[in-house]
Protein backbone atom coordinates (compact mmCIF):
# COMPACT_ATOMS: atom_id res chain seq x y z
CA UNK A 1 0.00 0.00 0.00
CA UNK A 2 2.76 2.57 -1.31
CA UNK A 3 2.55 5.70 -3.68
CA UNK A 4 -0.20 4.29 -5.53
CA UNK A 5 -0.71 3.22 -9.06
CA UNK A 6 -4.23 1.67 -10.74
CA UNK A 7 -5.22 0.83 -13.88
CA UNK A 8 -7.55 2.81 -16.20
CA UNK A 9 -10.57 1.38 -17.78
CA UNK A 10 -8.34 0.47 -21.18
CA UNK A 11 -5.97 -1.17 -18.58
CA UNK A 12 -3.63 1.14 -19.17
CA UNK A 13 -1.81 1.46 -16.04
CA UNK A 14 -2.55 5.40 -14.54
CA UNK A 15 0.22 7.13 -12.25
CA UNK A 16 -1.10 8.13 -8.84
CA UNK A 17 2.80 8.44 -8.14
CA UNK A 18 5.88 8.02 -11.19
CA UNK A 19 9.05 7.60 -11.98
CA UNK A 20 10.94 11.26 -9.91
CA UNK A 21 14.17 12.20 -10.97
CA UNK A 22 15.31 13.38 -7.38
CA UNK A 23 14.64 13.19 -4.01
CA UNK A 24 14.77 17.42 -3.29
CA UNK A 25 12.60 19.84 -3.80
CA UNK A 26 12.88 23.79 -3.43
CA UNK A 27 10.13 25.79 -2.46
CA UNK A 28 10.01 27.36 -6.24
CA UNK A 29 9.11 23.14 -6.87
CA UNK A 30 6.35 23.34 -4.39
CA UNK A 31 4.88 27.07 -5.73
CA UNK A 32 4.46 25.83 -8.62
CA UNK A 33 2.92 22.77 -7.97
CA UNK A 34 0.55 24.24 -5.34
CA UNK A 35 -0.44 26.21 -8.61
CA UNK A 36 -0.94 23.70 -10.53
CA UNK A 37 -2.54 21.36 -8.42
CA UNK A 38 -5.12 24.67 -8.01
CA UNK A 39 -5.73 24.83 -11.94
CA UNK A 40 -6.36 21.06 -12.13
CA UNK A 41 -9.38 21.33 -9.35
CA UNK A 42 -10.26 24.30 -11.51
CA UNK A 43 -10.30 22.19 -14.64
CA UNK A 44 -12.08 18.99 -13.19
CA UNK A 45 -14.72 20.68 -11.68
CA UNK A 46 -15.23 22.10 -15.23
CA UNK A 47 -15.00 18.29 -16.31
CA UNK A 48 -17.62 17.58 -14.22
CA UNK A 49 -20.00 20.22 -14.76
CA UNK A 50 -19.97 19.41 -18.51
CA UNK A 51 -23.43 16.96 -19.52
CA UNK A 52 -22.50 13.48 -20.54
CA UNK A 53 -19.07 13.84 -18.86
CA UNK A 54 -17.99 10.41 -17.10
CA UNK A 55 -21.08 8.27 -18.42
CA UNK A 56 -20.34 4.53 -19.22
CA UNK A 57 -21.24 1.54 -18.24
CA UNK A 58 -20.55 0.02 -14.64
CA UNK A 59 -17.23 -1.26 -14.89
CA UNK A 60 -14.50 -3.11 -11.93
CA UNK A 61 -11.39 -3.43 -11.62
CA UNK A 62 -8.93 -4.50 -9.16
CA UNK A 63 -4.97 -4.57 -7.89
CA UNK A 64 -3.86 -7.44 -5.87
CA UNK A 65 -0.50 -6.87 -3.62
CA UNK A 66 1.04 -9.94 -2.52
CA UNK A 67 3.98 -11.35 -0.33
CA UNK A 68 6.86 -13.59 -1.13
CA UNK A 69 7.85 -15.86 1.32
CA UNK A 70 10.49 -18.58 1.12
CA UNK A 71 9.87 -22.47 1.92
CA UNK A 72 9.84 -21.92 5.55
CA UNK A 73 7.59 -19.15 5.11
CA UNK A 74 9.88 -15.83 6.22
CA UNK A 75 9.50 -13.17 3.68
CA UNK A 76 11.74 -13.07 1.03
CA UNK A 77 13.05 -9.81 -0.65
CA UNK A 78 13.24 -10.88 -4.44
CA UNK A 79 10.50 -8.77 -6.20
CA UNK A 80 12.74 -7.16 -8.71
CA UNK A 81 13.54 -10.74 -9.61
CA UNK A 82 10.59 -12.02 -9.65
CA UNK A 83 9.11 -9.66 -11.78
CA UNK A 84 11.69 -9.44 -14.57
CA UNK A 85 11.38 -12.96 -14.98
CA UNK A 86 7.80 -12.84 -14.99
CA UNK A 87 7.83 -10.16 -17.73
CA UNK A 88 3.90 -9.47 -17.54
CA UNK A 89 2.98 -5.99 -17.53
CA UNK A 90 0.31 -6.65 -15.16
CA UNK A 91 2.67 -6.73 -12.34
CA UNK A 92 4.31 -3.82 -10.55
CA UNK A 93 7.13 -3.49 -7.57
CA UNK A 94 6.05 -2.38 -4.00
CA UNK A 95 7.69 0.01 -1.37
CA UNK A 96 9.03 -3.44 0.22
CA UNK A 97 11.33 -5.78 -1.74
CA UNK A 98 9.21 -9.10 -0.57
CA UNK A 99 5.73 -7.26 -1.52
CA UNK A 100 4.72 -6.71 -5.40
CA UNK A 101 1.39 -5.76 -7.23
CA UNK A 102 -0.59 -7.52 -9.65
CA UNK A 103 -3.07 -5.14 -11.56
CA UNK A 104 -6.03 -7.30 -12.51
CA UNK A 105 -7.80 -6.46 -15.85
CA UNK A 106 -11.10 -3.83 -15.67
CA UNK A 107 -13.90 -5.27 -16.92
CA UNK A 108 -17.50 -4.47 -17.27
CA UNK A 109 -19.31 -4.96 -13.45
CA UNK A 110 -22.37 -7.30 -15.86
CA UNK A 111 -22.29 -10.64 -16.14
CA UNK A 112 -20.06 -12.73 -14.17
CA UNK A 113 -17.35 -9.97 -12.72
CA UNK A 114 -16.68 -12.07 -9.83
CA UNK A 115 -15.65 -15.18 -11.40
CA UNK A 116 -13.60 -12.97 -14.12
CA UNK A 117 -11.37 -11.46 -11.53
CA UNK A 118 -11.00 -14.55 -9.51
CA UNK A 119 -10.11 -16.86 -12.45
CA UNK A 120 -7.34 -14.13 -13.41
CA UNK A 121 -6.24 -14.16 -9.79
CA UNK A 122 -5.83 -17.39 -9.44
CA UNK A 123 -3.93 -17.96 -13.17
CA UNK A 124 -1.64 -15.13 -11.83
CA UNK A 125 -0.35 -16.60 -8.52
CA UNK A 126 -0.27 -19.95 -10.26
CA UNK A 127 2.28 -18.33 -12.69
CA UNK A 128 4.03 -16.54 -10.08
CA UNK A 129 4.44 -19.30 -7.79
CA UNK A 130 5.89 -21.53 -10.95
CA UNK A 131 8.51 -18.96 -11.62
CA UNK A 132 8.74 -18.47 -7.56
CA UNK A 133 9.61 -22.02 -7.04
CA UNK A 134 12.72 -21.53 -9.14
CA UNK A 135 14.26 -19.26 -6.45
CA UNK A 136 12.83 -21.27 -3.30
CA UNK A 137 9.98 -19.14 -3.03
CA UNK A 138 6.76 -18.94 -2.68
CA UNK A 139 3.84 -15.71 -3.82
CA UNK A 140 0.74 -15.50 -1.15
CA UNK A 141 -1.63 -12.91 -0.45
CA UNK A 142 -2.31 -12.19 3.16
CA UNK A 143 -2.81 -8.99 5.26
CA UNK A 144 0.02 -9.18 7.06
CA UNK A 145 2.53 -11.85 7.21
CA UNK A 146 2.77 -12.90 10.76
CA UNK A 147 6.29 -14.17 10.29
CA UNK A 148 7.93 -10.82 9.61
CA UNK A 149 11.14 -9.91 11.96
CA UNK A 150 12.24 -6.28 12.86
CA UNK A 151 14.87 -6.94 10.03
CA UNK A 152 11.84 -7.34 7.62
CA UNK A 153 10.83 -3.89 8.01
CA UNK A 154 14.11 -1.68 8.09
CA UNK A 155 15.23 0.83 5.56
CA UNK A 156 17.54 -2.05 3.80
CA UNK A 157 14.17 -4.02 2.98
CA UNK A 158 12.65 -0.87 0.81
CA UNK A 159 12.27 -1.30 -3.07
CA UNK A 160 15.56 1.33 -4.60
CA UNK A 161 13.15 3.38 -6.01
CA UNK A 162 13.26 7.31 -5.77
CA UNK A 163 9.61 7.75 -5.58
CA UNK A 164 9.47 5.78 -2.48
CA UNK A 165 13.21 7.38 -0.96
CA UNK A 166 11.36 10.66 -1.68
CA UNK A 167 8.46 9.49 0.27
CA UNK A 168 10.33 8.26 3.16
CA UNK A 169 12.53 11.27 3.28
CA UNK A 170 9.57 13.61 3.41
CA UNK A 171 7.37 11.91 6.14
CA UNK A 172 10.32 11.80 8.17
CA UNK A 173 11.69 15.79 8.07
CA UNK A 174 8.02 16.83 8.53
CA UNK A 175 7.08 14.53 11.58
CA UNK A 176 10.13 15.73 12.69
CA UNK A 177 11.27 12.62 14.62
CA UNK A 178 11.47 8.49 14.21
CA UNK A 179 8.14 6.89 13.27
CA UNK A 180 6.68 5.52 16.39
CA UNK A 181 4.43 2.47 16.59
CA UNK A 182 2.05 1.69 19.67
CA UNK A 183 0.14 -1.17 18.52
CA UNK A 184 -2.07 -2.60 21.38
CA UNK A 185 -4.58 -5.50 21.71
CA UNK A 186 -4.27 -8.96 22.66
CA UNK A 187 -0.60 -8.33 22.88
CA UNK A 188 1.62 -5.15 22.86
CA UNK A 189 4.07 -3.63 20.50
CA UNK A 190 6.40 -0.07 20.78
CA UNK A 191 8.67 0.34 18.56
CA UNK A 192 10.86 3.12 16.86
CA UNK A 193 11.44 3.62 12.97
CA UNK A 194 13.17 5.89 10.65
CA UNK A 195 11.31 4.86 7.24
CA UNK A 196 8.35 3.94 5.93
CA UNK A 197 8.59 0.39 5.26
CA UNK A 198 6.27 -0.95 7.91
CA UNK A 199 3.40 0.61 5.55
CA UNK A 200 4.86 -1.82 3.20
CA UNK A 201 3.90 -4.79 5.33
CA UNK A 202 0.42 -4.09 4.60
CA UNK A 203 -0.94 -5.76 1.78
CA UNK A 204 -4.83 -5.47 0.69
CA UNK A 205 -7.13 -5.85 -2.44
CA UNK A 206 -8.00 -2.78 -4.11
CA UNK A 207 -11.22 -2.06 -5.67
CA UNK A 208 -12.09 0.18 -8.38
CA UNK A 209 -16.02 0.75 -9.33
CA UNK A 210 -17.26 3.20 -11.95
CA UNK A 211 -20.67 3.64 -12.14
CA UNK A 212 -23.19 6.67 -13.30
CA UNK A 213 -21.89 9.97 -12.45
CA UNK A 214 -25.09 11.36 -11.37
CA UNK A 215 -24.86 8.32 -8.53
CA UNK A 216 -21.21 9.15 -7.58
CA UNK A 217 -22.40 11.18 -4.50
CA UNK A 218 -25.00 8.64 -3.10
CA UNK A 219 -22.90 5.78 -4.19
CA UNK A 220 -19.80 6.81 -2.21
CA UNK A 221 -21.22 7.96 0.34
CA UNK A 222 -23.06 3.95 0.86
CA UNK A 223 -19.56 2.45 0.14
CA UNK A 224 -18.31 4.46 3.62
CA UNK A 225 -21.36 3.22 5.55
CA UNK A 226 -20.84 -0.58 4.63
CA UNK A 227 -16.91 -0.43 4.85
CA UNK A 228 -17.16 -0.96 8.49
CA UNK A 229 -18.85 -4.28 8.00
CA UNK A 230 -17.75 -5.62 4.55
CA UNK A 231 -14.19 -5.56 7.05
CA UNK A 232 -15.41 -6.77 9.79
CA UNK A 233 -15.96 -10.34 7.52
CA UNK A 234 -12.62 -10.04 5.37
CA UNK A 235 -10.25 -9.67 8.44
CA UNK A 236 -6.93 -11.07 7.81
CA UNK A 237 -4.15 -9.70 9.88
CA UNK A 238 -4.13 -10.62 13.35
CA UNK A 239 -0.32 -10.56 14.04
CA UNK A 240 1.93 -7.83 13.39
CA UNK A 241 5.65 -9.25 14.03
CA UNK A 242 4.65 -12.26 15.70
CA UNK A 243 2.74 -10.47 18.50
CA UNK A 244 -1.71 -10.85 18.27
CA UNK A 245 -2.76 -7.23 18.00
CA UNK A 246 -6.75 -6.73 16.52
CA UNK A 247 -8.43 -9.17 13.98
CA UNK A 248 -7.33 -6.42 11.04
CA UNK A 249 -4.32 -4.81 12.71
CA UNK A 250 -3.59 -3.39 9.26
CA UNK A 251 -5.81 -0.61 9.87
CA UNK A 252 -3.66 0.79 13.18
CA UNK A 253 -0.32 -0.24 11.58
CA UNK A 254 -1.02 1.54 8.55
CA UNK A 255 -1.82 4.15 10.02
CA UNK A 256 0.51 5.25 12.51
CA UNK A 257 3.27 3.56 10.05
CA UNK A 258 3.12 7.04 7.70
CA UNK A 259 2.12 9.47 10.01
CA UNK A 260 4.19 13.00 9.36
CA UNK A 261 2.45 15.25 11.26
CA UNK A 262 4.74 16.52 13.62
CA UNK A 263 3.94 16.28 17.43
CA UNK A 264 2.55 20.53 17.32
CA UNK A 265 0.18 19.15 14.32
CA UNK A 266 -0.87 16.28 16.26
CA UNK A 267 -1.60 17.96 19.41
CA UNK A 268 -3.89 20.15 17.00
CA UNK A 269 -5.55 17.32 15.97
CA UNK A 270 -4.93 18.17 12.07
CA UNK A 271 -6.18 15.13 10.14
CA UNK A 272 -3.30 12.32 9.02
CA UNK A 273 -2.96 11.42 5.54
CA UNK A 274 -4.46 7.79 6.38
CA UNK A 275 -7.92 8.62 7.34
CA UNK A 276 -11.36 7.34 7.05
CA UNK A 277 -12.96 10.70 5.40
CA UNK A 278 -14.06 13.98 7.02
CA UNK A 279 -17.40 13.64 6.86
CA UNK A 280 -20.59 12.68 4.46
CA UNK A 281 -19.97 13.77 0.97
CA UNK A 282 -22.48 16.08 -0.09
CA UNK A 283 -22.31 17.93 -3.60
CA UNK A 284 -19.83 15.95 -5.81
CA UNK A 285 -16.73 13.99 -6.17
CA UNK A 286 -14.46 17.25 -6.32
CA UNK A 287 -14.55 17.55 -2.69
CA UNK A 288 -12.94 14.43 -2.54
CA UNK A 289 -10.13 15.61 -4.22
CA UNK A 290 -10.15 19.27 -3.03
CA UNK A 291 -9.62 17.43 0.56
CA UNK A 292 -6.79 16.34 -0.68
CA UNK A 293 -5.20 19.83 -1.90
CA UNK A 294 -5.92 21.78 0.61
CA UNK A 295 -5.85 19.28 4.09
CA UNK A 296 -2.30 17.92 2.90
CA UNK A 297 0.78 19.90 1.76
CA UNK A 298 1.94 18.38 -0.87
CA UNK A 299 4.87 15.32 -0.46
CA UNK A 300 6.56 14.87 -3.95
CA UNK A 301 5.82 18.04 -5.69
CA UNK A 302 7.04 16.96 -8.96
CA UNK A 303 5.50 18.81 -12.09
CA UNK A 304 4.55 17.44 -15.58
CA UNK A 305 4.36 19.84 -18.66
CA UNK A 306 0.72 19.84 -18.94
CA UNK A 307 -1.54 23.07 -18.10
CA UNK A 308 -4.65 21.49 -17.89
CA UNK A 309 -6.40 24.36 -18.25
CA UNK A 310 -4.98 24.90 -21.68
CA UNK A 311 -5.60 21.30 -22.46
CA UNK A 312 -9.28 21.40 -21.77
CA UNK A 313 -9.81 24.84 -23.77
CA UNK A 314 -8.49 22.65 -26.94
CA UNK A 315 -11.65 20.01 -26.04
CA UNK A 316 -9.17 17.43 -24.81
CA UNK A 317 -8.94 15.54 -21.69
CA UNK A 318 -5.76 16.88 -19.15
CA UNK A 319 -4.03 13.82 -17.55
CA UNK A 320 -4.07 16.09 -13.93
CA UNK A 321 -0.90 14.52 -13.31
CA UNK A 322 0.10 16.38 -10.78
CA UNK A 323 -3.58 15.70 -8.98
CA UNK A 324 -2.83 11.89 -9.44
CA UNK A 325 0.78 12.29 -7.79
CA UNK A 326 -1.54 14.57 -4.96
CA UNK A 327 -3.96 11.55 -3.82
CA UNK A 328 -1.44 8.94 -4.38
CA UNK A 329 0.22 10.55 -1.23
CA UNK A 330 -3.26 10.71 0.80
CA UNK A 331 -4.83 7.51 1.97
CA UNK A 332 -8.55 7.84 2.66
CA UNK A 333 -10.12 3.83 3.23
CA UNK A 334 -12.47 4.55 0.29
CA UNK A 335 -10.84 7.34 -2.10
CA UNK A 336 -11.70 9.23 -5.61
CA UNK A 337 -9.83 8.38 -8.51
CA UNK A 338 -10.04 10.03 -11.81
CA UNK A 339 -8.58 8.76 -15.08
CA UNK A 340 -8.03 10.56 -18.12
CA UNK A 341 -8.91 7.73 -20.86
CA UNK A 342 -12.12 7.10 -22.41
CA UNK A 343 -12.85 10.48 -22.63
CA UNK A 344 -12.67 11.06 -18.62
CA UNK A 345 -14.34 9.56 -15.76
CA UNK A 346 -14.25 9.46 -11.99
CA UNK A 347 -14.49 6.15 -10.04
CA UNK A 348 -14.39 5.06 -6.30
CA UNK A 349 -11.31 3.01 -5.04
CA UNK A 350 -12.42 1.05 -1.92
CA UNK A 351 -9.14 0.12 -0.21
CA UNK A 352 -9.80 -1.29 3.35
CA UNK A 353 -10.33 -4.98 2.28
CA UNK A 354 -7.06 -6.89 2.92
CA UNK A 355 -5.40 -9.13 0.50
CA UNK A 356 -6.11 -13.22 1.09
CA UNK A 357 -7.26 -15.62 2.23
CA UNK A 358 -8.34 -17.05 -1.21
CA UNK A 359 -9.03 -15.56 -4.45
CA UNK A 360 -13.04 -16.64 -3.87
CA UNK A 361 -13.04 -15.37 -0.65
CA UNK A 362 -11.43 -11.53 -1.95
CA UNK A 363 -14.28 -11.61 -4.39
CA UNK A 364 -17.04 -12.45 -2.26
CA UNK A 365 -15.93 -9.70 0.09
CA UNK A 366 -15.69 -7.22 -3.25
CA UNK A 367 -19.35 -8.74 -4.08
CA UNK A 368 -20.84 -8.18 -1.07
CA UNK A 369 -19.54 -4.79 -0.56
CA UNK A 370 -20.65 -3.47 -4.46
CA UNK A 371 -24.22 -5.24 -3.79
CA UNK A 372 -24.72 -4.13 -0.15
CA UNK A 373 -23.30 -0.32 -1.48
CA UNK A 374 -26.14 -0.90 -4.98
CA UNK A 375 -28.76 -1.88 -3.14
CA UNK A 376 -28.89 0.46 -0.33
CA UNK A 377 -28.30 3.42 -2.42
CA UNK A 378 -31.67 4.38 -2.76
CA UNK A 379 -32.35 4.66 1.06
CA UNK A 380 -29.01 6.02 1.66
CA UNK A 381 -30.09 10.00 2.44
CA UNK A 382 -32.23 8.37 5.07
CA UNK A 383 -29.68 6.15 6.67
CA UNK A 384 -27.05 8.40 6.79
CA UNK A 385 -29.76 10.94 8.71
CA UNK A 386 -30.08 7.90 11.00
CA UNK A 387 -25.72 7.34 10.98
CA UNK A 388 -23.56 10.61 13.16
CA UNK A 389 -20.05 10.22 11.11
CA UNK A 390 -18.37 9.74 14.39
CA UNK A 391 -20.14 6.51 14.60
CA UNK A 392 -19.09 5.29 11.49
CA UNK A 393 -15.50 5.83 12.20
CA UNK A 394 -16.41 3.52 15.69
CA UNK A 395 -17.60 0.85 13.85
CA UNK A 396 -14.48 0.82 11.52
CA UNK A 397 -12.04 0.48 14.41
CA UNK A 398 -14.93 -2.37 16.37
CA UNK A 399 -15.13 -3.95 13.16
CA UNK A 400 -10.97 -4.22 12.99
CA UNK A 401 -10.41 -4.75 16.62
CA UNK A 402 -13.08 -7.69 16.95
CA UNK A 403 -13.70 -9.03 13.44
CA UNK A 404 -16.38 -11.43 12.67
CA UNK A 405 -17.40 -10.78 16.90
CA UNK A 406 -17.52 -7.20 16.46
CA UNK A 407 -20.32 -4.94 17.85
CA UNK A 408 -21.66 -2.30 15.37
CA UNK A 409 -24.19 0.21 15.49
CA UNK A 410 -26.44 0.07 13.17
CA UNK A 411 -30.19 1.80 12.52
CA UNK A 412 -32.78 -0.57 14.11
CA UNK A 413 -35.23 -1.89 11.14
CA UNK A 414 -38.15 -1.10 13.88
CA UNK A 415 -37.24 2.13 15.29
CA UNK A 416 -34.63 3.40 12.70
CA UNK A 417 -32.74 4.25 15.50
CA UNK A 418 -28.97 3.67 16.02
CA UNK A 419 -28.74 0.66 18.22
CA UNK A 420 -25.54 -2.00 19.27
CA UNK A 421 -25.74 -5.53 16.65
CA UNK A 422 -23.69 -8.53 16.39
CA UNK A 423 -21.75 -7.88 13.08
CA UNK A 424 -22.92 -11.23 11.86
CA UNK A 425 -26.70 -10.34 12.67
CA UNK A 426 -26.32 -7.03 10.35
CA UNK A 427 -24.87 -9.58 7.65
CA UNK A 428 -27.33 -12.02 7.78
CA UNK A 429 -29.85 -9.30 7.54
CA UNK A 430 -28.57 -7.44 4.47
CA UNK A 431 -27.22 -10.24 2.41
CA UNK A 432 -31.07 -9.87 0.74
CA UNK A 433 -30.28 -6.65 -0.07
CA UNK A 434 -26.55 -7.36 -1.21
CA UNK A 435 -28.58 -9.53 -3.91
CA UNK A 436 -30.56 -7.33 -4.80
CA UNK A 437 -27.73 -4.66 -5.76
CA UNK A 438 -26.04 -7.46 -7.33
CA UNK A 439 -29.06 -7.58 -9.04
CA UNK A 440 -29.41 -4.01 -9.95
CA UNK A 441 -25.79 -4.32 -11.30
CA UNK A 442 -26.74 -6.98 -13.86
CA UNK A 443 -24.66 -9.39 -12.25
CA UNK A 444 -26.02 -12.94 -13.21
CA UNK A 445 -27.15 -15.41 -11.09
CA UNK A 446 -24.67 -17.61 -10.76
CA UNK A 447 -21.78 -14.51 -9.93
CA UNK A 448 -24.40 -13.48 -7.35
CA UNK A 449 -25.15 -16.64 -5.55
CA UNK A 450 -21.24 -18.28 -5.18
CA UNK A 451 -20.10 -14.94 -3.47
CA UNK A 452 -22.82 -14.27 -0.85
CA UNK A 453 -22.99 -18.00 -0.72
CA UNK A 454 -19.35 -17.81 0.59
CA UNK A 455 -19.95 -14.89 2.72
CA UNK A 456 -23.05 -16.83 4.00
CA UNK A 457 -20.98 -19.77 5.03
CA UNK A 458 -18.18 -17.79 6.55
CA UNK A 459 -20.80 -16.11 9.28
CA UNK A 460 -22.37 -19.69 10.00
CA UNK A 461 -18.45 -21.36 10.52
CA UNK A 462 -17.57 -18.21 12.20
CA UNK A 463 -14.58 -18.18 10.50
CA UNK A 464 -12.54 -15.58 8.93
CA UNK A 465 -8.90 -15.48 8.01
CA UNK A 466 -7.82 -13.57 10.87
CA UNK A 467 -9.39 -16.11 13.27
CA UNK A 468 -8.45 -19.02 11.08
CA UNK A 469 -4.40 -17.87 11.80
CA UNK A 470 -4.96 -17.19 15.77
CA UNK A 471 -6.66 -20.90 16.27
CA UNK A 472 -4.36 -22.48 14.29
CA UNK A 473 -0.89 -20.69 16.04
CA UNK A 474 -2.93 -21.55 19.27
CA UNK A 475 -3.41 -25.04 18.52
CA UNK A 476 0.37 -25.20 17.35
CA UNK A 477 1.25 -23.73 20.55
CA UNK A 478 -0.74 -26.05 22.48
CA UNK A 479 1.26 -29.03 21.24
CA UNK A 480 4.53 -27.37 22.66
CA UNK A 481 5.93 -25.77 19.78
CA UNK A 482 7.90 -22.26 20.20
CA UNK A 483 6.30 -18.81 19.18
CA UNK A 484 8.35 -18.71 15.91
CA UNK A 485 7.59 -22.37 14.54
CA UNK A 486 3.93 -22.43 15.44
CA UNK A 487 4.01 -18.94 13.43
CA UNK A 488 6.07 -20.66 10.58
CA UNK A 489 4.03 -23.95 10.09
CA UNK A 490 0.80 -22.06 10.46
CA UNK A 491 1.84 -19.40 7.66
CA UNK A 492 2.98 -22.69 5.67
CA UNK A 493 -0.62 -24.33 6.16
CA UNK A 494 -1.86 -21.36 4.87
CA UNK A 495 -0.30 -20.90 1.71
CA UNK A 496 -1.34 -24.04 0.52
CA UNK A 497 -4.85 -23.69 1.34
CA UNK A 498 -5.01 -20.39 -0.35
CA UNK A 499 -3.11 -21.06 -3.36
CA UNK A 500 -5.94 -24.06 -3.56
CA UNK A 501 -8.44 -21.49 -3.48
CA UNK A 502 -10.69 -22.76 -0.98
CA UNK A 503 -13.10 -20.73 0.53
CA UNK A 504 -11.56 -19.64 4.53
CA UNK A 505 -14.92 -21.03 5.97
CA UNK A 506 -13.87 -24.57 4.97
CA UNK A 507 -10.31 -24.13 6.01
CA UNK A 508 -8.94 -27.40 8.83
CA UNK A 509 -7.52 -26.21 11.83
CA UNK A 510 -4.38 -28.68 12.42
Amino acid sequence: MGLDACQSETGEQVAMGRSIGSTRFTQKDIRLFNDRLDESLLALEQMLATPGFGKGEPSIGAELELYIIDESGKALPVSKSLVDMADDKRLTLEINQYNLEANLSPGLMKGAPLQRIEDEMVAILASLNKLASTQGARVVPIGILPTLRPRDITSDMMTPDKRYQALSKELRERRGEKFRIRLKGREQLDFGTDSVTPEGANTSLQVHYRAHPDRFVDLYNAIQLVTPLVLGLAVNSPFVLGREIWQESRIELFRQSIDGRSRRRRRLGLPARVNFGHGWLRRSALELFAESVHLFEPLLPVCSDEYPMKVLAQGQVPALSELALQMGTTWPWNRGVFDPHDQGHVRIELRALPAGPSPIDMMANTGFALGLAEGLVDDIEQLLHCMPYASLERNLKEAACHGLNAELLWPSRVTGRLESYPLADIVRDLLPVADSGLQKAAVSDKDRYRSLYCIEQRVAARQSGASWQVDSYGRYRGAGMSRKKALRRMVNDYAQLSLANSPVADWPLP
